[in-house]
């Protein structure tokens, strides 16, 4: 038969056995159901890591006992909640506790694990991977002291092999993994569990353990234990876990899957003597679980002899692999057995062999040797777990070690060939994605690792590409523009800007994500990390976290070496010279100075190194010499940062307020035009400067060296952190003309991109602003030289800048768009005031009064609009607050027209309480009742039957969500109309009701009666045809006309002659999460005094989910303090509200907010407001899931915008 048909049939025939398997009575579970009815058994607590169900039967659920006839938890829990509650389980006296989690669960874990083991607490954590290629999670937790048993993937291994770790734990105090491939998710199947495995223990297994565990571990929680044979069914109680179920079975070795075996067999089995002490080390592991797997499988409890290393194959195998158990253990050892262990590679054939490693952690060497056969001449581990920084594997350094260690005794003199490799994750297969995802190891595969062995040289560290094909593999790189990492810069421009740090700092320079590359930082390393090497800090992780974490552990360990010092200074019985003295009391006051500290350093190390015999406290401060001298702390990364701001951990490094220097060097061609969205790059430079005390710098070598120093040195000397943005552009991706291997390419690209403002060059120095100085500052002269050109040819801004002194032309050039739009915007108003002036006097039509009463300044914007097109029309119209009239003032009036808005419970505004509290008085008395005999007002149609009107009233529907507040709608508008015409008036046109939940707000009601009221006063068609005022831009106008929500906000801010901002930017700051506000208490007191109202703001911060930190609680308590008026109102959107902030104190509220990383975008108006969910996560999985799809929400619909 050819080799590929062999091959097909063989795989065929393999799927097949995979969905008939041993367990075909059990179709429809799971492993997790399996894992679960085990760990119920054994362990006084279960915590299940994922969304399993408790087991109920479909008429009775019952409680679940285990072993020490105790109830058995089970307790779900969110993975990053689990380490807690599993130690409190411990501390409450459940000795044996098991944990059921996905492989990335347990990395979460790891410092439990840790805890777990050092205090040998007998304890199993079974943990599944769902994809048998991938195992490099589980190997993360190999160091924490766990003893591992891998390779578990049908139901009857998972069983077998969740038993045996339990009983192995309890036996040894060692805390044990158990390892399992589950491709299924967390599926499940209610209504086919595997019943057999669900019941409880029989008699003879619970005494086979009992005889097993030492006992402390029986007695541990309660006083006395019932005899065994004394135990009954349970009784009904709770849906803990497990229902009672028949007594478990295991099939023999004799081939019959489906056979009960013998009870009475069971029973007959006679443990040996005891192999547990309670002082077991990870090292007699071994030993344990050998003894644990013959003790079950005599009993009948597990279905085969498991050995810890298992031999397949020729027993004189010249070819071996070496993997562990699972799926891809199952088709070598099919391709191994159908081939009858030869193989046939070219004219010869080879004898071929499985080695399958069932315990991982501890690797056991010589039991791992002796199941190699003493033949093997080439030995192939397949590894299925990779570290992208290590040639080998976790499984190759264990094999190497063991066979090259001396422990292997083979035929032939020199030791085997040893090849190692692993999957191509990212080669495509067949439905075009990766293996990661595939999951399918082929006979395909497997044949081709034999047949490399074969060869003469075997390709080595090599990778299993998805069509079977062997590619030779190397240490992943670590590109520049990865958002983790940074390569090395050898042979590359980006070495310009090393050295140019290297020539400011020298030898105390410090690139703390840079550990492996000494050839390219130099000196700069090597002091700092070799001693966090030799104290265990040996991590080649170069992420900005981890070069984060790095500064923060020196600057730690410098603190306490100054501690030490200055120990020394006071203690009594340290004996120093007079010049040592001095010169460690400058050094300590002058510890971040990078000069001076330097220059002490230079002076005190050999005073020490003379002085320190026979005085340990010097001596430990001379073994810590290099402490003395401050270093540079920086970090470096790629553009990529930009694109990915907040996953790139250059977020926490900009809001730590830490002394770190961050160097980003970006190498976009920005000539080529503008890039995709999801390539679009954050402008850090903008979101560092919003966090305030953050030093910011845009540099250019090739354009300004000197710029560069500047920048440098100034980031050093800025207390706090630094960013550095460097321009470089990498001219080798580029489409231009330009030729990459020009060497002034970059530097034209350059110039062109500063020149023309698309890399502009600036310095902001927060340390100059307690100085009463500038902290911007503009580099790029040619964009400073451009403004003033333009501002010199323009002739009529030339006049205005020559003819008043007060006017900076510098200042004009800092902020042209600024100056312009404040400048045009007063002319604008003056020009309008004159028309309205002139129309006035000119109007010889009808006289019309506009009255309003407004609370928040809508309904006078759009009495004054009314008003203005009354005057167009050729009326004679005034315009005044309704508190400018009293009610002996209406009958005068001829016509009045009243726009009046709703404040607090349908209340009148402060400006129009007088004048209704006025009507309202005289209306009542008019009103018929059973007090009020003047029902009748009489011939003369009433005291106002002079006075024709309209009321147009402003409200929202929706604004008091209860039916019976329903009335508070226009209340004010409604009361008034109906209180006029009781009082005799004419109607001109029936109440207009605007509605804010309109689709243009109350504009859709007043664009319907506005026009009837001009029919009514006989003027619908004056006004000649020409244009009327401009309709006011909605929302979604006014934001688009905003450039992404800045409008006029930054010249509103500055302008100090009111403390209040204009309508349209008080519009605009609602979407940035602030509300303008006035005091109503003042109002009137104000007004009388002529005097504006008293402005304020109000800013609502976002807490999305009602989840806060206590550091954020702590800094929103200050703010409230330092910048509000001391009150912080905990709101029903789930969000904190800080009130009356007044404007000149509303930037640096904002920026205290940014830092403690909150935000109030998008809080108020109609973008957003806020995502509002359960506020504890941690409640079930389904709560996790939601509080993290309600995270999702609130970052997709907040304003894309950095203003």
């Amino acid at each position: 038969v050819p080799l590929c048909g062999l091959l097909r049939r063989m795989q065929r025939n393999l799927i097949m056995q995979r969905g008939d398997d041993d367990t075909a009575a059990l179709s429809g579970s799971t492993l997790h159901d399996v894992v679960l009815s085990v760990s119920s058994h054994y362990s006084d607590a279960v915590f299940v890591f994922s969304p399993i169900i408790t087991y109920k039967e479909k008429d009775n659920a019952t409680d679940s006992r285990n072993i020490f006839e105790r109830e058995c938890k089970v307790i779900h829990l969110y993975h990053k909640q689990g380490g807690a509650e599993i130690m409190t389980a411990l501390n409450r006296g459940r000795d044996h506790v098991t944990a059921i989690l996905s492989a990335p669960s347990a990395l979460d874990l790891i410092p439990t694990m840790y805890t777990l083991a050092n205090n040998r607490r007998s304890s199993v954590f079974h943990v599944w991977s769902s994809s048998p290629l991938d195992h490099s999670d589980l190997m993360t937790v190999r160091h924490t002291g766990f003893s591992i048993l891998g390779g578990s993937s049908s139901v009857s291994e998972v069983s077998d092999f969740a038993l045996v770790a339990h009983v192995a734990s309890l036996a040894s105090n060692v805390p044990f993994v158990h390892h399992y491939e589950s491709d299924d998710g967390l599926q499940h199947n209610e209504n086919s569990i595997p019943t057999r495995l669900l019941g409880h223990p029989p008699p003879a297994l619970l005494q086979d353990i009992m005889s097993h565990v030492p006992a402390n571990k029986i007695t541990s929680s309660t006083s006395s234990l019932p005899s065994l044979s004394s135990l009954s069914s349970p009784s009904s109680s709770t849906d803990i876990v497990s229902p009672s179920a028949p007594t478990p079975t295991r099939s023999g070795d004799d081939g019959d899957e489906g056979s009960s075996s013998s009870s009475s067999s069971r029973q007959a089995y006679k443990p040996s003597s005891g192999y547990a002490t309670t002082n077991s080390k990870l090292g007699d592991v071994p030993t344990i679980l050998e003894a644990v797997i013959s003790s079950l499988y005599d009993a009948g409890h597990i279905a085969q002899k498991y050995a810890l290393y298992e031999s397949y194959g020729s027993p004189d195998a010249e070819l071996v692999i070496v993997t562990s158990g699972g799926q891809i253990g199952k088709v070598v050892r099919a391709l191994v057995e159908q081939l009858n262990g030869s193989l046939a590679v070219g004219s010869r054939h080879c004898k071929i062999g499985l080695v399958l490693v069932r315990l991982l952690r501890p690797f056991n060497g010589g039991t791992f040797c002796n199941a190699l056969p003493r033949t093997a001449r080439s030995i192939c581990v397949l590894d299925t777990s990779r570290d992208p920084t290590s040639l080998y594997g976790p499984l190759f350094l264990e094999v190497n070690g063991s066979i090259f260690g001396g422990l292997w005794e083979g035929l032939e003199s020199a030791p085997p060939t040893l090849v190692g490799g692993t999957f191509d994750r990212e080669s495509p297969s067949k439905s075009g994605i990766g293996l990661r995802d595939t999951s399918l190891f082929t006979l395909a595969m497997a044949m081709s690792l034999f047949e490399n062995l074969a060869r003469d040289v075997p390709v080595q560290n090599f990778k299993i590409q998805s069509n079977g094909l062997l590619s030779p593999s190397s240490p992943a790189p670590l590109p520049l523009r990865s958002s983790s990492s940074l390569e090395p810069l050898i042979n590359r421009d980006e070495t310009a800007y090393i050295q140019m740090l290297y020539q400011v700092f020298k030898d105390q320079l410090f690139i703390a994500n840079a550990r492996d590359y000494p050839s390219v930082w130099g000196a700069s390393k090597s002091n700092y990390l070799a001693d966090m090497e030799a104290s265990g800090d040996d991590n080649t992780n170069i992420s900005t976290e981890y070069g984060y974490g790095v500064l923060l552990a020196l600057s730690h360990r410098r603190t306490k070496f100054l501690e030490s010092v200055q120990q020394v200074l006071v203690h009594p019985n340290v004996y120093i010279s007079s010049g040592l003295r001095t010169a460690l009391t400058q050094w300590v006051q002058n510890t971040d100075d990078l000069n001076k500290t330097k220059k002490y350093s230079d002076e005190i190390i050999p005073l020490l190194s003379s002085e320190m015999k026979n005085q340990p406290l010097l001596e430990e401060i001379y073994s810590f010499r290099k402490y003395f001298s401050r270093v540079s702390p920086w970090l470096i990364g790629g553009d990529q940062w930009g694109v990915e701001l907040s996953e790139s951990g250059l977020h926490h490094v900009i809001s730590s307020r830490q002394k770190v220097n961050v160097l980003v060097i970006d190498t976009e061609v920005y000539s080529q035009g503008t890039l995709r969205p999801e390539k679009r790059k954050r402008d850090i430079g903008l979101y560092a400067m919003n966090y305030g005390g953050v030093y910011v710098a845009s540099v250019a070598h090739h354009h300004s060296f000197s710029q560069v120093l500047h920048a440098f040195m100034e980031a050093d000397a800025f207390d706090g952190p630094s960013i550095i943005l460097a321009y470089l552009p990498d001219m080798s991706s580029s489409s231009s003309s330009i030729s990459s291997s020009d060497p002034l390419a970059s530097l034209k690209e350059s110039k062109l991109a500063v020149d023309t403002g698309k890399w502009p060059l600036y310095r902001w120095n927060p340390a100059l602003i307690s100085q009463g100085k500038e902290p911007f500052q503009l580099d790029s002269e040619k964009l400073r030289s451009d403004l003033q050109d333009f501002l010199d040819r323009d002739n009529h801004f030339s006049l205005i800048v020559g003819s008043h002194n007060n006017i900076d032309p510098v200042g004009i050039s800092r902020s042209v768009e600024g100056g312009l739009q404040t400048r045009h915007r007063d002319m604008l108003a003056t020009s309008f005031q004159q028309l309205a002036a002139s129309l006035q006097t000119s109007a010889t039509g009808p006289k019309v009064s506009i009255l309003f009463g407004s609370d928040g300044g809508h309904a006078e914007s759009l009495a004054r609009r009314l008003h203005g097109e009354a005057q167009r029309r050729g009326l004679s119209s005034s315009l005044g607050a309704m508190d400018d009239y009293t009610y002996s003032d209406l009958p005068n009036l001829e016509r009045a027209i009243f726009i009046v808005s709703t404040a607090g419970q349908g209340e009148f505004p402060s400006n129009a309480k007088s004048l209704w509290t006025s009507v309202e008085y005289v209306a009542d008395g008019l009103a018929p009742g059973p007090n009020n005999n003047n029902g009748d007002i009489g011939e003369n149609g009433g005291p106002l039957s002079s006075l024709q009107f309209s009321v147009f009233g402003l409200g929202d529907s929706h604004y008091w969500p209860r039916p019976e507040d329903k009335e508070y709608f226009c209340k004010p508008g409604f009361d008034l109309d109906a209180a006029l015409l009781l009082l005799g008036a004419s109607c001109l046109v029936p109440l207009g009701r605007g509605d804010d939940q309109d689709a243009d707000g109350y504009e859709t009601a007043y664009q319907a009666w506005e026009p009837l009221l001009w029919d009514k006063l006989g003027v619908a068609n004056a006004g000649g045809g020409g244009a009327g005022p401009a309709k006011p831009l909605t929302d979604d106008e006014n934001k688009i006309a905003s450039n992404y929500l800045r409008g006029t906000i930054l010249e509103g801010l500055a302008d100090d002659s009111t403390g209040a901002l204009s309508e349209r930017d008080t519009k605009l700051t609602k979407f940035h999460g602030i509300y303008q506000q006035d005091d109503r208490d003042l109002r009137e007191e104000r007004l009388k005094q002529k005097k504006e109202k008293a402005f304020s703001f109000m800013v609502r911060v976002r807490v999305p989910g009602g989840v806060a930190t206590p550091a954020q609680w702590i800094a929103i308590d200050n703010l409230a303090d330092s910048h509000a008026n001391g009150t912080i109102k905990l709101t029903t959107r789930q969000a904190f509200q800080l009130h009356g902030i007044i404007k000149k104190n509303l930037k640096p509220a904002i920026q205290e907010i940014n830092q403690s990383c909150m935000d109030t975008l998008a809080a108020c108006g109609d973008v957003n407001r806020n995502v509002m969910c359960n506020p504890n996560p941690f409640q079930t999985i389904i709560h996790h899931q939601v509080d993290l799809s309600g995270k999702k929400l609130r970052q997709h619909h907040s304003p894309k915008t950095a203003a």
